[in-house]
């Protein structure tokens, strides 16, 4: 009796031994595995980045910057009928502000902007004004008392425009690039310098 029970207890022993070298065996494996996968995914990772090549990225959330493609915005104009979308100046540099009637600094940047107008009338620049959490009689006001001379247009209710361009105070002014790329973005209101400088930037074909 006593020598089957060290019999079996040798072959139990023996089959733990083989059980223990099979479960490291198959843990090395999977850890190969799993290391090869984090790296493909890494590669992948590199080879969609490239992907982009020259083009500019773009923004979902928060506040884009200088070279990202400026978000897209269809609304309503502030006087009369029609809308303002900014596919319909592609190809043209844009000079885009957003500003309310009960902003101070905006009395000393529309005047700026009137003359930036007249300065560069005959060319293909454009100036749009969005207003931004005012009430559009107001604005209109505002607009017809500072004797606005570029297109003005109602941001909405929720402001959704002000929102894709990260707004949370004005006047704030971006400078966008024939290609719809967001070169520079101000927030008071540019020195007439500054607007000039912006201005020539954004113009170069």
């Amino acid at each position: 009796m006593r020598a089957d029970t060290r019999k079996h207890g040798g072959i139990l022993l023996g089959i733990l031994a083989i059980a223990i070298a099979v479960a490291a065996a198959v843990s090395a494996l999977t850890a190969g595995g799993d290391s090869g996968s984090a790296s493909s995914t890494g590669d992948s990772s590199s080879m969609m980045h490239m992907d982009h090549g020259t083009n500019p990225p773009s923004v979902h959330s928060g506040a884009p910057g200088p070279g990202v493609v400026a978000p897209a915005f269809d609304v309503a104009k502030l006087t009369g009928p029609g809308r303002v979308r900014l596919a319909d100046y592609a190809g043209r540099p844009v000079v885009l502000t957003f500003w309310a009637s009960w902003c101070i600094s905006c009395h000393t940047e529309f005047p700026r902007l009137r003359q930036l107008v007249d300065d560069h009338h005959g060319s293909d620049l454009a100036v749009i004004g969005i207003t931004y959490r005012d009430i559009p009689s107001d604005s209109r006001a505002f607009a017809k008392q500072m004797h606005a001379n570029f297109t003005l247009a109602n941001g909405g209710e929720d402001d959704p425009v002000a929102s894709a361009y990260g707004i949370r105070a004005i006047p704030q002014v971006y400078f966008i690039d024939r290609n719809g790329v967001i070169r520079q973005r101000v927030f008071g209101a540019p020195s007439p310098a500054a607007m000039r400088t912006a201005v020539a930037a954004i113009s170069r074909r």
